[in-house]
């Protein structure tokens, strides 16, 4: 059992890895303003990602249920082993969350700036509306003879 326990938290670091590394490239592409299959893509692996942890995390809350003087009665040299990896995890999941509000805050300001140019289309919009009455449905103007 303690192999176990030790083989989900190599996996879960692998996980953890692989989730920083799509957030940081998530994070280069969304500032060079790429493609939006490329982010859609990193987007699908980071859920991947989340979802290989919470299943790892089931998988040991699992363990400890099943015996929870289970962590106490690992042997020294494992212990170690598991302290190790677990600081390990802490790290990166550490980096991949400051990086994620990096991100987050980029594509938030992205998406103010879109938003502020759409407001500004829309405003311009109107200005020709005026001006083409008749695409909109408008009546045209008539006029009077004043002179009869």
């Amino acid at each position: 059992m303690n192999y176990d326990l030790c083989n989900l938290l190599k996996k879960k670091l692998d996980a953890f890895r692989a989730f920083l590394s799509a957030t940081i490239a998530l994070k280069e592409l969304t500032e060079s303003q790429s493609g939006m299959e490329a982010i859609e893509s990193l987007m699908e692996k980071r859920e991947s990602c989340i979802g290989a942890i919470d299943d790892i995390d089931s998988r040991i809350n699992k363990i400890r249920k099943e015996s929870p003087s289970f962590i106490s009665a690992i042997p020294g040299e494992e212990r170690k082993i598991v302290r190790e990896i677990a600081g390990e995890i802490d790290d990166i999941a550490l980096k991949a969350a400051n990086m994620n509000q990096e991100f987050e805050k980029t594509l938030r300001l992205r998406h103010d700036d879109i938003k502020n140019q759409m407001a500004h289309i829309r405003h311009a919009k109107g200005g020709v509306r005026s001006y083409i009455r008749k695409g909109y449905g408008m009546p045209e103007p008539r006029f009077l003879n004043v002179r009869l």
